[in-house]
């Protein structure tokens, strides 16, 4: 089981061996076969912010597709994929915003990367910084009576990642700046990232 330490309940079942390791004082170990992690369905998920924190590294060939993932289908996604990030969102008024995308990465490093929609736009912050690209969007986020999948999408069975993941975090608000960059500064020595 992956627990929720928010202490909202949200745990996880861990699908097909997805593995754990003690490195960087504890990590989510993804093979690229068919390992993710199923959060189930979160009912009444429909804020009118959102923020997706998660520190990820890819590692060799990146998965299928996705080297790493939190999506709720037909609600929201952000990954990291072979060649950047990627933030997408269907909200009440502007459906969907296609994807918009953010950056080069590099295999075998870790990346803090935060995803934020304030009600209007939506932002990346990566490594700290806020990406100079804005998308404008407006309305809630939609509901969906899909499960949020960590690692893959429509349970599992596509977009399968070959990664590790240190720290997911999704908030029903938009982090400012600050808490942004608290969050980084504290964790990005654990995971080597300058």
């Amino acid at each position: 089981t992956w627990f929720d330490l928010s202490g909202n309940g949200n745990d996880g079942t861990l699908v097909n061996g997805v593995g754990y390791s003690t490195s960087n004082q504890g990590i989510m170990v993804y093979d690229g076969s068919n390992d993710y992690i199923n959060l189930g369905q979160i009912n009444n998920f429909s804020p009118e912010e959102i923020t997706i924190e998660i520190t990820s590294k890819r590692k060799g060939n990146g998965g299928e597709e996705f080297a790493c993932e939190i999506v709720r289908d037909n609600s929201f996604y952000f990954r990291l994929d072979k060649t950047s990030v990627e933030f997408r969102t269907w909200t009440s008024v502007t459906g969907d915003s296609g994807n918009d995308s953010y950056g080069s990465f590099q295999f075998d490093k870790w990346y803090h990367m935060v995803a934020r929609y304030d009600g209007s736009v939506k932002h990346v912050f990566l490594d700290g910084v806020k990406r100079p690209e804005e998308y404008f969007v407006s309305g809630n986020i939609n509901s969906s009576s899909n499960n949020l999948i960590i690692g893959g999408r429509r349970n599992g069975g596509l977009y399968i990642m070959d990664a590790d993941i240190g720290i997911v975090r999704v908030y029903d608000r938009a982090l400012s700046v600050d808490e942004i960059t608290h969050n980084y500064n504290s964790e990005k020595s654990r995971y080597g990232i300058t």
